[in-house]
């Protein structure tokens, strides 16, 4: 290199790998210097945004998205003698995502015990589908189950706490397209007007025995259906389902004893006296009052007799 421009002009073949023949830029011929490295310079700054739109386009697939539907509405109803919070979930394409899975949040106002508040707590809620985890297979509609345990933030939830109390629950699915492995993530949102108690989804799997085949009739998609579920959390119907209604059976020895029924405790014996008295109860313990069967007064004799 003889001077400033061998060196400029070894670094321009270096970087763009040009690979000059007879015909190339001479150092004296300085004019043309300038002119190659613009149109470096410019080609270089083409290929990075060509490049660039294409790999957002690929990493970022809005169109595939669109394709999983969301029902217009999650339901609270009855299963197994639980409380459960159910939606529905389908994909529009043939081509199905790969790895599928789903979870949940629930945010709401949070204050923790120093009295200090969080106005968008985020709680975590498990969804499955016909109890396989998180991991879906979409290639029909699915109902996905959130089971209403001690360890879910709606634990505690009543039918009033839809009117008064302000939350939303937020769904993420997210799953690989078939084709290109890229990532995508559908997500929705329900607010406390739009779920509904006392109801579950209805079956829009229909048989056809003459094809042989399962039809998916998508306009019954977002329909549901009235479902026997009390009115009270999940919390309060455990405690329901653990008192236990046992019947007094009638006593071979004491002929015209009214047959009753008690909600006593298991290990509670109906002979025994009280373990408590009024003044050495405490809040949490159980108050068992001893059921002794009266009598009933035969026809022959008198009401004062």
């Amino acid at each position: 290199m003889k001077n400033a421009w061998d060196a400029f002009l070894l670094s321009i073949e270096t970087q763009s790998t040009i690979g000059y023949g007879i015909v190339y830029a001479h150092p004296e011929c300085g004019s043309t210097l300038p002119v190659i490295y613009l149109q470096i310079v410019t080609g270089f700054l083409f290929e990075t945004l060509v490049f660039g739109f294409v790999f957002a386009k690929l990493a970022r697939p809005k169109h595939r998205r669109h394709t999983i539907v969301f029902s217009r509405n999650a339901c609270i109803s009855q299963e197994a003698e639980r409380l459960v919070l159910q939606i529905r979930v389908g994909d529009m394409r043939r081509s199905n995502l790969v790895d599928a899975r789903v979870h949940g949040l629930l945010i709401k106002r949070h204050v923790i015990q120093e009295k200090y508040v969080y106005p968008l707590y985020q709680h975590q809620l498990e969804f499955n589908a016909h109890e396989m985890g998180d991991r879906l297979f979409l290639m029909w509609p699915l109902v996905l189950t959130h089971h209403i345990t001690e360890d879910s933030p709606l634990w505690t939830l009543t039918p009033g706490d839809l009117i008064f109390d302000k939350f939303e629950i937020v769904v993420f699915l997210e799953g690989y397209i078939e084709s290109t492995g890229e990532m995508c993530q559908a997500r929705t949102s329900y607010t406390t007007r739009e779920i509904i108690w006392g109801h579950r989804f209805t079956r829009l799997e229909e048989y056809d025995p003459k094809n042989d085949l399962w039809i998916m009739d998508f306009v019954k998609f977002n329909k549901v259906v009235p479902s026997d579920t009390p009115a009270c959390s999940a919390a309060q119907l455990m405690q329901q389902s653990e008192t236990t209604v046992l019947p007094v059976q009638r006593s071979s020895s004491q002929p015209g004893i009214r047959q009753s029924y008690i909600s006593v405790d298991d290990d509670f014996d109906t002979a025994s006296e009280s373990p408590f008295s009024d003044d050495e109860h405490v809040v949490g313990d159980p108050i068992r009052i001893p059921f002794t069967p009266m009598p009933m007064a035969s026809p022959e004799e008198g009401v004062g007799e």
